[in-house]
């Protein structure tokens, strides 16, 4: 069992390479949709390091990665460069809300 962990933010992930299943545990808050997608627009969303290890891990195991975001159908040309900018860029899809 391998452990991503951050103590600066409210979630871990857990990943059992043999079954490679994970738990999200994340802390509640109003969401802004608006403010959102105002920042969304700006594609400057750095990669959090241990989600990129994760993403790199998984890719490394041989299996295809989905990726799916609260971000809408009318950010995906932003969301792709910026994903690409961060070091994300051999998924299978990319599914948005």
């Amino acid at each position: 069992m391998v452990e991503y962990k951050n103590s600066s933010l409210p979630y871990h992930w857990f990943i059992d390479k043999e079954k490679l299943t994970y738990v999200y545990r994340q802390k509640f808050e109003v969401f802004d949709h608006a403010k959102f997608d105002d920042w969304a627009e700006k594609g400057v969303a750095p990669a959090i390091k241990l989600s990129l290890k994760l993403y790199e891990d998984i890719l490394n195991l041989g299996y295809k990665v989905i990726l799916l975001t609260g971000r809408s159908e009318s950010h995906r040309a932003v969301t792709v460069d910026n994903l690409i900018n961060a070091c994300f860029r051999d998924w299978h899809q990319l599914i948005l809300r």
